[in-house]
C-alpha cells in the first residue's frame, strides 16, 4: 500500500513540474481579428488585422510575424514585422494593407501566417480564410455599333458613332472612352463622356481616316476608363465592327429598273413623235 501512494505522489509532482514549465514558457494565441471591407472586393484594397497575445507564463521575446498571401492577392508592404517583446497576458494588433487583383473570381482564399519567438527554432503557421465577392453594385461598360455616315470606303473619310450603355446597377463615373482600329487612323481617339447611372446611354463619334484596305468587316476596339463611388479605378473593353465597301457598291441600288425606265421614256417618246409628228405628215400629203 506504502508503495502505491508513493507512485502515485510522485506522478502528481511530475505533472504538476511539467504543467510549472509549461506555464512558465512563452505561448503565443494567433488568430484574424479583422479583414475590411468584407467581403473583399475585386480591384479595390484589402486591410487585415491579426491579433497574437501572450498566454504563457513568460515575456515572449524576439517575435516576428510574416504574412504570405497567394494570388490574387498582393501585399503593398513589407511582409514581416518584427515586434519584439511581448509581455505575459499581452496581446499585439498587427495591420497588413493588400490590394486585390482586378479579374479575382468569388470565392476563398487562403493567406497563411508564420510567426516565430526568439530562442526557438522553426516557425509556427496558422492559416486564415478571406472571402472574395464582386460588388452587386459594380458596372458594366458595353459599345454598340449605331452606324458609319458616310459609308466608309477606302482612302475615304467617315465617322463612326457608337453608343456607350451602362448595363449594370452601379453608376460608373469619370467614363473615358479611347478607340482603336487597323482600318485607319482616328483624329480624336480618346472621349470624355461623364457618368453614366445604371442603364442609361450616351453616344460618342470617332472620325476615322480610312486607310488603303481590302473593303470588308474591321474591328473597332473600345476601352473605358472608369470609376466607382469608392473613388477605386476600372477598365474594361468591347469591340464593335464597322463594314468598309468596295467601289461598285458606289452604284444606286436598282440599276437595273433605272435602265428599264429610261427605255420605257425613249418608247413613249418614239410612239409621240409618230402620233404627233410622222402621221399628220403622211395625211398632208395625201
Amino acid at each position: 500500500m506504502k508503495t502505491i501512494v508513493a507512485v502515485l505522489f510522485l506522478l502528481a509532482a511530475g505533472l504538476s513540474t511539467a504543467a510549472s514549465i509549461v506555464v512558465e514558457e512563452p505561448l503565443l494565441k494567433v488568430e484574424l481579428a479583422k479583414y475590411s471591407p468584407f467581403p473583399a472586393e475585386p480591384g479595390k484594397f484589402l486591410t487585415v488585422w491579426i491579433k497574437a497575445e501572450n498566454i504563457g507564463g513568460n515575456t515572449a521575446t524576439g517575435t516576428a510575424f510574416t504574412l504570405e498571401p497567394p494570388y490574387p492577392l498582393r501585399l503593398l508592404e513589407n511582409e514581416t514585422k518584427y515586434y519584439g517583446n511581448i509581455g505575459t497576458g499581452k496581446d499585439i494588433l498587427l495591420e497588413y494593407s493588400l490590394a486585390v487583383g482586378n479579374n479575382a473570381p468569388d470565392g476563398i482564399v487562403k493567406i497563411k501566417f508564420y510567426y516565430s519567438l526568439g530562442g526557438q527554432t522553426g516557425k509556427f503557421v496558422k492559416e486564415f480564410n478571406v472571402t472574395l465577392q464582386k460588388s452587386k453594385n459594380q458596372s458594366d461598360l458595353r459599345a454598340l455599333f449605331v452606324e458609319t455616315d458616310p459609308v466608309a470606303f477606302p482612302n475615304a473619310k467617315t465617322t463612326l458613332s457608337v453608343d456607350v450603355a451602362n448595363a449594370a446597377s452601379g453608376t460608373a463615373y469619370y467614363v473615358i472612352a479611347q478607340a482603336s482600329t487597323p482600318v485607319g487612323r482616328i483624329a480624336r481617339d480618346k472621349i470624355y463622356i461623364g457618368n453614366l447611372d445604371p442603364d442609361d446611354f450616351d453616344s460618342v463619334d470617332f472620325d476615322i481616316d480610312v486607310g488603303n484596305v481590302t473593303p470588308g468587316m474591321y474591328p473597332v476596339n473600345i476601352i473605358f476608363e472608369y470609376k466607382d463611388k469608392d473613388d477605386s479605378v476600372y477598365a474594361a473593353n468591347d469591340t464593335v465592327y464597322m463594314k468598309v465597301a468596295s467601289a461598285d457598291e458606289l452604284k444606286p441600288a436598282g440599276d437595273g429598273g433605272s435602265s428599264l425606265l429610261v427605255y420605257a421614256l425613249y418608247l413613249m417618246i418614239a410612239g409621240a413623235l409618230v402620233k404627233f409628228v410622222v402621221l399628220p405628215l403622211r395625211r398632208r400629203k395625201k
